[in-house]
């Protein structure tokens, strides 16, 4: 896999955000939505292998959590055409 933007957010919840397409203000999905979730599905499986408690919750910014206006991964996917972006948000430190 070419072309790929990881962004990494520290927050009490676990989450992959992968790219909305409408820039966070709609429910609609990339076209390559399914290789995104594919991708992010790899991610996750990866860390419970290091810590076997860890969920992430994998789906868009909007359709997880909430309309949000620009985020980082809408940049990378839209503005500089990287088709793999997504954000992991990481627990705080226990």
């Amino acid at each position: 896999v070419t072309g790929k933007f990881i962004s990494f957010f520290f927050f009490s919840i676990k989450i992959f955000f992968i790219k909305n397409i409408l820039y966070g203000y709609g429910n609609g999905l990339p076209p390559n939505y399914q290789k995104q979730v594919a991708a992010a599905q790899k991610g996750t499986d990866a860390i419970k292998v290091v810590n076997a408690s860890r969920t992430y919750t994998i789906g868009t910014i909007a359709n997880v959590l909430y309309i949000a206006s620009r985020s980082t991964v809408d940049w990378a996917y839209d503005g500089l055409d990287i088709p793999y972006s997504a954000t992991i948000e990481l627990p705080p430190t226990q």
